[in-house]
């Protein structure tokens, strides 16, 4: 009988096919609970064989990931595969941590107990220490410590091969996936991906996304039957088990739609968007993070319209981003994007946003307090070292800096002679910098559109936040579903800020871009071309639905049109 269930989208699309279930013969996370008399112990256990013996299972772990690690680095699949090589880094980061070895080594020496016991303990310190922080982001990475160890743990039972073989096109369904799981299955023949657990900031979830595989989770895995088809429509938040024939036959024609639509897409990646009377538009993408800039390249975007850098502070944990690692991240993002402008704003901190290294007050109205630019001058011990960052990298590239949250002419006077303070040091520290890096500002205030024409001379660059000028605008908190009817884009009062600032940049000869939601929306391109808007940021998967609007655009013609009304 067809079971539908409402899951949690991890990866977006739509597939039809059968399923293949996931077994795992690994050594489960729960050896702590296993009966081992104090006779059986003191007869066996020999601690400094546990410890070698971890070692040996340390270095045989590590061998693997350098393996998968190799196969990832060489493959010809670059946005996926760039992803997956990244992630396993990562894990091999974790393994090379000294702290691990001495952590599980001091308890089987302190505790007395067999190295699968220090591990099971060891692993539910450090995800008992994780989860219980705030930050979705941070939870999720617990689960990475938990698939680490669970890798551990099968090479120490000397159980590490996983029963699973895919030799057709089906649809995966486990538990749990986790990222080393996903490494060693053959992702052309993955149609989708159903999981009882994880969660849309997981590594499982971001190799999924990266290499389109639609993924839900929150399906109970008892309820999945081996070889039974079924339906994952993300546009629904949908799974569909053992489904029936009519709904099998509606989503395979809807599916051949998407497919067809799909190449059509791919087919205009190489295409410069100009419109059908020969206006060239930028189209630039949203990142935010590292791993994010090769399905940049991948969609040959014209650039970075914004980078940002919060997902550095969730890394971070309870200490600020170094300067040195910030350094090096730019350096990459730079260095990728191949001399194409690469616009990464300074921390956006404060309203929803939260995060373990940095200690906001409370406040009744955080979107209105201490967010921002406002936090990031008041607390130089975060805001020096990624301007020093900034600039340092700066040398590999194009790059923009931007900053969020502007309000007044005297902030963006400070945040110059801020930044001019810097380069002085660097000068003095005899340390590389790039000196004409460009210095722009979100436009995401009334208050910043009102005065647009005087902020853009002393700016190079505008980029126009249309999510929370529109918040602002209307007085219509975006995540209040209670209000959502009034947060509307394309309300008159949004577009009138809009084009003052678009106005204000012409006047002065200064670049403008939109990089809120607004711009990757088909259905607002029209009515932002007509604006005099030039350039589009979005998140890199929109770009060619974007490019489609524009090149059967007719721009000079609605130019026209507005010269004559404005008579």
């Amino acid at each position: 009988m067809e079971k539908r269930i409402t899951g949690n989208v991890l990866s977006d699309g739509l597939c039809v096919g059968y399923i293949v279930k996931w077994t795992d013969n690994s050594a489960p996370l729960d050896y702590k609970k296993a009966q081992i008399t104090e006779e059986i112990r003191q007869t066996l256990l020999n601690e400094e064989a546990e410890c070698d013996r971890f070692r040996e299972v340390k270095n045989a772990v590590a061998a693997k990931l350098t393996s998968l690690l190799s196969c990832a680095e060489n493959s010809t699949v670059a946005a996926g595969d760039a992803e997956r090589a990244e992630i396993i880094r990562s894990y091999i980061t974790i393994l090379n941590d000294p702290e691990l070895e001495n952590d599980v080594v001091q308890r089987i020496r302190e505790q007395k107990v067999f190295l699968t016991e220090a591990l099971t303990l060891t692993v539910q310190e450090y995800s008992d220490d994780m989860s219980a922080l705030e930050d979705e982001y941070l939870k999720q990475r617990a689960q990475d410590f938990e698939q680490l160890f669970a890798m551990l743990l099968s090479y120490a039972s000397g159980n590490a091969q996983k029963k699973v073989h895919i030799e057709n096109p089906c649809i995966l369904a486990a538990k749990a996936l986790s990222p080393i799981d996903l490494s060693e299955i053959n992702k052309n023949l993955l149609l989708g991906i159903i999981c009882e657990e994880g969660g849309k900031t997981s590594h499982t979830a971001i190799i999924a996304r990266s290499y389109a595989i639609p993924m839900i989770s929150g399906i109970p895995y008892a309820e999945i039957q081996e070889n039974d088809k079924a339906v994952i429509d993300t546009e629904k938040k949908l799974c569909v088990l053992n489904p029936e024939a009519a709904t099998v036959s509606f989503y395979t024609e809807k599916n051949i739609q998407l497919q067809k639509e799909k190449e059509y897409f791919n087919a205009l990646v190489e295409q410069r968007a100009v419109s059908e009377d020969g206006v060239h538009i930028e189209l630039m993408a949203n990142i935010g993070s590292v791993r994010e800039v090769s399905q940049a390249v991948a969609q040959r975007a014209d650039g970075i319209g914004l980078f940002r850098t919060e997902f550095l502070l969730s890394e971070a944990g309870t200490d600020f981003p170094s300067e040195e690692n910030q350094f090096k991240i730019y350096r990459a993002v730079l260095q990728a994007m191949d001399g194409k402008i690469v616009t990464i704003r300074t921390f956006d901190i404060g309203g929803d946003k939260v995060y373990p290294c940095v200690h906001l007050p409370e406040e009744e109205n955080p979107f209105l307090g201490w967010r921002g630019i406002r936090y990031c001058t008041d607390n130089i011990k975060l805001f020096f070292p990624q301007l020093r960052a900034l600039l340092r990298a700066a040398v590999y590239g194009n790059l923009y800096i931007m900053f969020p949250m502007i309000t007044t002419e005297e902030e963006v006077k400070n945040l110059l002679s801020l930044v001019e303070r810097i380069k002085k040091d660097l000068h003095k520290e005899k340390i590389p910098f790039g000196r004409n890096v460009k210095i722009g500002i979100m436009i995401e205030t009334p208050a910043a559109a009102l005065i647009a024409d005087t902020l853009a001379q002393s700016v190079d660059f505008f980029s126009i936040g249309t999510n929370d000028l529109t918040q602002y605008t209307l007085a219509a908190d975006r995540n209040n579903a209670k209000v959502a009817h009034l947060y509307r884009e394309n309300h008159p009062a949004v577009l009138q800020l809009i084009k003052m600032t678009i106005d204000a940049g012409k006047k002065y000869k200064k670049h403008v871009c939109v990089c809120g939601e607004m711009a990757g929306n088909p259905l607002f391109t029209q009515a932002l071309l007509n604006l005099g808007l030039r350039c589009f940021s979005m998140t890199p998967v929109n770009i060619q639905k974007i490019k489609k609007e524009i090149l059967s655009a007719k721009i000079m013609d609605a130019d026209k049109k507005q010269k004559k009304e404005v008579r």
